[in-house]
């Protein structure tokens, strides 16, 4: 196998990492990819040039294919982040009612500290 050749099987392996972390919505793992990706993609670069580049151009596809993929998942991922953001400062902005014991209304402001996970 060649130098190229290894270089885009890491980053292929890496692209499929990275997807599969976003599919998961583990972040941890994305954190240390992403230099890992970097220095793959360089070395890609590097080792994909000369005459071996004109058969490396069917890998050369399919990873370019993983990489927008991925790109796809990580804009929706940062989508879905800045609308829980929006509903949960909207969510703060808020009162809502509520009945006392003896039957009156009770306005409350909802804070971040009356926000809370329900098991």
């Amino acid at each position: 196998m060649s130098r190229a050749a290894r270089s885009l099987a890491q980053l292929k392996t890496l692209l499929d990492q990275q997807r599969q972390a976003l599919l998961t919505g583990a972040t941890t793992p994305l954190d240390t990819l992403t230099p890992r990706l970097q220095a793959a993609v360089a070395q890609a670069e590097s080792a994909s040039t000369g005459p071996a580049a004109a058969q490396l151009a069917e890998p050369l596809q399919a990873i370019s294919q993983l990489a927008t993929e991925n790109q796809a998942l990580i804009e929706a991922t940062i989508t879905g982040i800045r609308d829980a953001q929006a509903l949960l400062r909207g969510a703060m902005d808020r009162t809502h009612n509520t009945y006392s014991a003896d039957g009156s209304i009770e306005t409350h402001a909802l804070s971040v500290a009356r926000l809370h996970k329900r098991t």
